[in-house]
């Protein structure tokens, strides 16, 4: 039922339904196989990196999310248990280095502040 249609006329029921539990973004509403399902079916079809997890109704929400739904993306192989690196900069860009390469533009804007 989501949609980006703009100019939309939105029925009560429409709204709720689409903005009640967020900010009309896409929401994966299920057990921790059906969530995982959406997951791995938009990780496979679509053009996706990575997903941001908003809290829905309580801090629950993450708590849930790490112990249910993480596990059984593990379990498919679609989300890491292990990290190569010891750093978050080398386990993202799988790197040996924990620092900006000096080339990078922000290394330039640190330097000149420095």
């Amino acid at each position: 039922m989501y949609t980006k249609d703009p100019i939309k006329k939105w029925t009560l029921r429409e709204s709720i339904q689409n903005h009640g539990l967020g900010n009309g973004t896409a929401k994966f509403i299920g057990t921790p196989e059906q969530i995982a399902d959406k997951i791995e079916e938009w990780a496979t079809e679509g053009d996706v990196d990575g997903f941001n997890i908003a809290q829905s109704y309580s801090l629950e929400t993450f708590r849930e999310f790490v112990d249910h739904v993480v596990p059984e993306l593990q379990n498919r192989g679609i989300y890491r248990k292990e990290y190569t690196g010891k750093t978050l900069r080398e386990s993202l860009f799988d790197t040996d280095s924990a620092r900006l390469p000096a080339n990078h533009p922000a290394k330039r804007v640190y330097t000149l502040i420095k």
